[in-house]
């Protein structure tokens, strides 16, 4: 086997979310992460004035996310002057967490939900392992719930999700039709991710397929959620402005069209788009070609109804 075969196979297992859960890889990977962009941004924000960019990337820091998420999410929650105290995280198993920050540090009410309790419970036990070095904890509520379109409603009526600050989404999975649904909810800022393989023209998405597995819809494993752009389309649609994505390219930050203001602004697509570090080298350069059948632009199946 060639080496540069090898060095993508070992990529693509890093990646799998399921296995990086029940190892120390990702972890790891966190840790170091960690002390990178902190350390970076600390020299930004500290030397303001050689730093002539304009976006929120000095703002990135990281105490639970996966990347820079908690920074900016804190830098949103106070120049948009939200009052709500609630967040959630669909899409919260594993290790790292966009909401934990807010839960241990700032007496957040937070809502842990996922599909898979194997997965809830390992974010559960982490929070457990780290709870007695925090004082300012909020209440949290662990709730094992596959969640799809027809249920946010009912999801709603639980929960009441116009009363939350901040949703955080990432399902590897169907992500575009939930996030549809629960823009109707005014939550001021969402977090959700997106694929960066998908490109930012099309406006692709998977299609809502029941049972959607990324682990068995390609070979690549990689097919997963929506692109960018198409977040942004229906975003628009609801009220909504792209803010930012962090770094790593991997997650997209919008927010409600009446918080805007002139320190946080809206940016295209285009100009906010980063390439997810981690795919690199993992697939071939025609590669969007390859599934492009696989793939709706949601543009144009929207003007089909």
């Amino acid at each position: 086997m060639k080496l540069s075969n090898v060095y993508k196979f070992i990529k693509k297992v890093l990646i799998r979310r399921n296995l990086m859960q029940f190892t120390n890889i990702h972890s790891l990977y966190i840790d170091s992460n960690r002390s990178k962009i902190n350390n970076i941004n600390y020299l930004l924000n500290n030397y303001s004035e050689l730093n002539k960019s304009e976006d929120l990337s000095s703002k990135e820091f990281q105490i639970f996310s996966q990347n820079g998420e908690d920074g900016i999410i804190l830098h949103l929650l106070k120049e948009l002057q939200i009052r709500q105290n609630k967040c959630i995280e669909i899409g919260a198993g594993g290790v790292s967490s966009n909401i934990l920050n807010l839960n241990l540090n700032f007496g957040f009410e937070s809502v842990f939900l996922d599909g898979d309790s194997k997965a809830l419970n390992i974010q559960k036990e982490n929070k457990n392992h780290l709870i007695h070095n925090f004082k300012n904890i909020g209440k949290s509520e662990y709730i094992v719930n596959m969640v799809i379109p027809e249920t946010i409603q009912e999801l709603n009526k639980q929960l009441r999700l116009e009363d939350f600050a901040l949703c955080s989404l990432d399902i590897d999975g169907i992500d575009y039709y939930i996030f549809e649904k629960l823009l109707d909810y005014q939550i001021p800022i969402f977090v959700v991710e997106y694929n960066s393989l998908l490109g930012v023209e099309k406006k692709y998405s998977v299609p809502l397929v029941e049972n959607f597995s990324r682990y068995e819809y390609h070979k690549s494993e990689l097919v997963f959620g929506a692109s960018l752009d198409a977040l942004n389309y229906i975003a628009e649609q609801k009220n909504y402005s792209l803010v930012y994505c962090e770094n790593n390219g991997v997650n997209a930050f919008f927010v409600n069209n009446k918080y805007i203001n002139s320190e946080i602004k809206k940016i295209d697509p285009v100009v906010g788009f980063k390439e997810n570090f981690k795919f690199k080298g993992m697939v071939e350069s025609n590669f969007i070609d390859e599934i492009s059948n696989l793939l709706i632009q949601v543009d144009k199946a929207q003007d089909n109804k």
